[in-house]
């Protein structure tokens, strides 16, 4: 898609709302980008009056990205917002209610990892598992069922987003100091991110720091544990092994609430920042192995695997073409 100053009076909005940040497309009506931006994150679950501090912070958006232009809601002929957090019916009916008083009126809202499919393929049929700050897979056959896998924590037995990986870290730091847990190299590389020298100051100084910038907090020490793990500490390998053992499981569950044909490979699209940054493969190499020798046994489904290389917002954009 190219960009374009081109103005036009019919336009089609794609977006994509995470845990960390949120993307934004306006298009004309032949696909063209208008204009694109960031935003912070859209994801209920990041705000601490859930969905009524959601509601304002998305109508600044709005009203930042649209309205700054001279467009009004009605304008905007068809839309789609996958947004992180939107995992069940009733989470659904709420931001679909912030989304009509807001103005738009034909729009179509999924988890933003559904964005991915699109993204990544086109013709809307696939798998996309989303490794970024939260974990995610969500499926779609060619006849337009669509199944979630993961995406509620601890509920759902996660094991993959930035704050998984960090939680792992830290308890295998606090393991090796408290509890005659295992050595990992993780424990000298966050004591000297965070400048400490006493064990007892350990477990204060990462609540401080979480509490201050939870988000820089977790970002640095994920890359610690992909950092350890390229060095060869068992710990933080296997917690990568892990995080790709249920990326694979959660996969071939998704498999079986669909129906994709037999005689095809299904399109499997990494996206998410843990998987697409590339710091450690682990997660990949194991979900891949698992993948494969699944395939290997009778009616087991074949998969065409790759990496997104673009933003999933551009699945919003095309997903929002196809309903006009």
């Amino acid at each position: 898609m190219r960009m374009t100053d081109q103005k036009k009076k019919q336009y089609v909005l794609g977006v994509d709302g995470g845990g960390t940040k949120t993307q934004c497309a306006l298009c004309d009506l032949n696909g063209e980008i208008i204009a694109m931006e960031t935003f912070g994150p859209t994801n209920h679950e990041e705000f601490g009056e859930g969905f009524t501090d959601l509601k304002k912070e998305l109508f600044g958006i709005f009203d930042s990205f649209i309205k700054k232009r001279g467009i009004e809601p009605d304008e905007i002929k068809a839309s789609v917002f996958g947004m992180a957090g939107v995992d069940t019916r009733e989470q659904k009916e709420k931001m679909e209610s912030i989304l009509k008083e807001y103005g738009f009126r034909k729009f179509y809202l999924c988890n933003d990892a559904f964005l991915g499919i699109m993204a990544g393929e086109g013709n809307g049929s696939g798998i996309c598992a989303i490794n970024g700050t939260g974990f995610c897979v969500a499926g779609m056959d060619e006849y337009g069922n669509q199944f979630q896998g993961g995406g509620l924590g601890y509920l759902t037995g996660d094991k993959g987003g930035g704050g998984y990986l960090f939680e792992k870290a830290v308890s295998s730091v606090y393991a090796q100091l408290f509890k005659n847990g295992r050595k990992t190299l993780l424990t000298e590389k966050i004591f000297k991110l965070l400048a400490m020298e006493e064990e007892s100051q350990f477990i204060e100084t990462i609540m401080i720091w979480r509490e201050r910038k939870q988000s820089e907090l977790i970002r640095k020490i994920d890359q610690l544990l992909y950092a350890a793990a390229s060095e060869g500490d068992e710990i933080s390998k296997k917690i990568l092994v892990e995080v790709g053992e249920e990326y694979a499981a959660t996969i071939l569950g998704v498999v079986k609430q669909l129906q994709f044909s037999q005689n095809e490979k299904i399109p499997l699209i990494l996206a998410g920042s843990q998987f697409t940054k590339g710091e450690c493969a682990i997660s990949i190499e194991t979900l891949k192995e698992i993948l494969i020798e699944s395939s290997k046994k009778s009616e087991s489904a074949q998969f065409e695997i790759s990496i997104l290389k673009k933003p999933c917002v551009e699945g919003a954009v095309l997903w929002a073409l196809k309903m006009l």
